[in-house]
């Protein structure tokens, strides 16, 4: 099974669990870059506002996902939803992709309900998981997720 696994990360937290995820699965990896800067505070408060209301973003990244048997999204959760990155990235790749699985890292809470909205704009539903920042370092959490999607 080729696998790829498509993340976006702001702060660095999801491209960690992608890179490891990468390890185990022995996938190929792409970063979804957002051409809008998200850094600093007053970014990161209107990158929140964008995520809320549900905007979309220009982005760029490599990879054809028709290519693969299975896509691994990688996503941080903004106030309970998901990144305009993201949102982005799903939207231009919907048709093609066959199989979703979805992973997120969080700081407090809703990440359930992010992935979720995953589940309804591209309208399937995926295996899930879900790390808080306790949880960035538990690779036995990590590798049982992986086990699942092989």
């Amino acid at each position: 099974m080729k696998i790829l696994i498509a993340y976006y990360s702001r702060t660095g937290k999801t491209k960690k669990v992608a890179e490891k995820l990468k390890e185990i699965l022995k996938a190929d990896l792409d970063e979804i870059h957002d051409s809008k800067s998200r850094k600093g505070i007053i970014r990161y408060i209107f990158a929140g506002r964008d995520a809320l209301m549900k905007r979309l973003t220009k982005i760029s990244y490599k990879k054809n996902v028709f290519k693969y048997d299975l896509v691994l999204i990688g996503t941080p959760n903004w106030a309970g939803r998901i990144p305009p990155a993201v949102r982005s990235y799903l939207l231009e790749n919907k048709p093609k992709l066959k199989k979703i699985a979805l992973f997120c890292t969080m700081s407090a809470s809703g990440g359930d309900k992010a992935l979720e909205e995953v589940d309804c704009l591209i309208g399937k539903k995926s295996e899930k998981l879900i790390l808080d920042h306790r949880e960035l370092e538990d690779y036995k959490k990590i590798k049982e997720f992986a086990r699942k999607l092989k």
